[in-house]
């Protein structure tokens, strides 16, 4: 018999407490080294049964990682301007030919470089929004994991089939946003109608992004495509699931978010290799 829906569930506060590993009754939990969180929920409508949500997790890597975007803009700006090709390609920016004269660390600081202050402020507005949620979701690691080689997947995508100049951490959040996506879709039969908006809201976000690139000139849509690729594949593997089973009471659900399990750390160095092995076909391929 289907569990029912929990009605009226901010998924988010689930995993904010998960951290904790401390379910509401007060025992602490952990099966299998996975971190649990046992909360109960009525089935019937109206607000959950719940004791105050702790508070957040500092999200300290989304927060270095914006200081680094900052870090790199003014880096550029004291370079001759964040608009200069020179200073751009000097400090990172993706030029195929260069990268296919072994110069492969162009395939992750151009995600740490952008063209002008409005291409700055919005990525960063996005990274301090729902990426910061995305690490509160996935955990410090895991999100640093999944940004990290989203960038590189972005960049090579690009590297792949445009030769020009290409910086920016749009493909990196693109690929935030598809391991949020894939988290909500993973969750959706707890998720209730919260879960179910957020995951058509960031499915929608991402769909109107990706068109947008389509009639906006100078918008890597490679970039964006390859980052969204390997954030929604690593958001498989990485995302935390939640459980419900009935508990003694009938009328009440015992709901735990479960983060994933070791072994789903395979994922990273598969995608990685994967990346490696395009990088490598393409340059012997021109070479």
């Amino acid at each position: 018999m289907p569990l029912p829906a929990v009605p009226d569930l901010m998924l988010v506060e689930i995993v904010f407490n998960s951290r904790a590993s401390v379910s509401k009754r007060g025992d602490a939990r952990n099966t299998d080294r996975r971190r649990c969180y046992s909360a109960r929920v009525t089935e019937q409508a109206g607000p959950v049964q719940a004791t105050p949500t702790p508070l957040a997790p500092a999200t300290i890597v989304a927060w270095t990682l914006a200081a680094a975007n900052v870090g790199m803009f003014l880096a550029l700006e004291l370079s001759g301007g964040s608009e200069s090709r020179r200073a751009l390609i000097q400090l990172g920016a993706k030029i195929g030919p260069l990268i296919d004269q072994g110069q492969y660390w162009r395939l992750i600081t151009a995600a740490f470089l952008h063209v002008g202050p409005g291409h700055l402020f919005f990525n960063l507005a996005a990274l301090l929004t729902f990426g910061r949620l995305a690490e509160v979701i996935f955990g410090h690691s895991r999100f640093l994991v999944i940004y990290l080689l989203a960038a590189v997947a972005s960049t090579v995508a690009s590297y792949a089939f445009l030769p020009g100049l290409s910086v920016g951490a749009s493909g990196a959040l693109f690929g935030i946003g598809g391991a949020l996506v894939v988290f909500y879709a993973i969750n959706h039969r707890l998720s209730g109608p919260t879960g179910r908006s957020q995951l058509t809201g960031y499915a929608m976000l991402l769909a109107a992004n990706a068109a947008f690139g389509f009639f906006q000139p100078g918008i890597d849509n490679y970039g964006h495509l390859g980052g969204l690729v390997a954030g929604a594949v690593l958001g498989f593997f990485l995302a935390p699931r939640f459980v419900a089973t009935p508990s003694e009471d009938s009328a009440m659900l015992d709901v735990r978010a479960e983060s994933s399990p070791l072994i789903s750390w395979l994922a990273a160095p598969a995608v990685a290799l994967a990346i490696a092995l395009v990088v490598f076909t393409i340059h012997g391929a021109r070479s």
